[in-house]
């Protein structure tokens, strides 16, 4: 089930905070200031997770994917990357959470 959810959210969030977002804020915005914007935005969105570990490191993160969404013109990059990221650490807490089990 993680896998399914890690492959919607890489997916779903892309295509709002990249594809949407960015897209809108750049009619606006430099292009620089529409990936930073649009990455906030993403960091907050993970408040949830707290504020170092989930809405700073999402920001860099979102840093990240929006540079390679304007560097390779697809949203496929950071979609699959994003995916893979969500579930290499879902995958990586359930072993460490199974070895603390045990």
């Amino acid at each position: 089930m993680w896998a399914g959810l890690s492959l919607t959210a890489g997916c779903c969030e892309e295509v709002l905070y990249r594809g949407f977002l960015m897209w809108y804020l750049m009619t606006w915005l430099p292009k620089e200031a529409a990936v930073l914007a649009s990455a906030v935005v993403f960091g907050v969105a993970h408040l949830y997770l707290g504020w170092g570990v989930g809405v700073l490191r999402a920001t860099v993160v979102g840093v990240v994917f929006g540079v390679a969404y304007l560097l390779t013109g697809t949203l496929w990059v950071p979609i699959s990357v994003h995916a893979i990221v969500d579930v290499t650490s879902g995958l990586t807490g359930s072993a460490a959470f199974e070895q603390g089990a045990q």
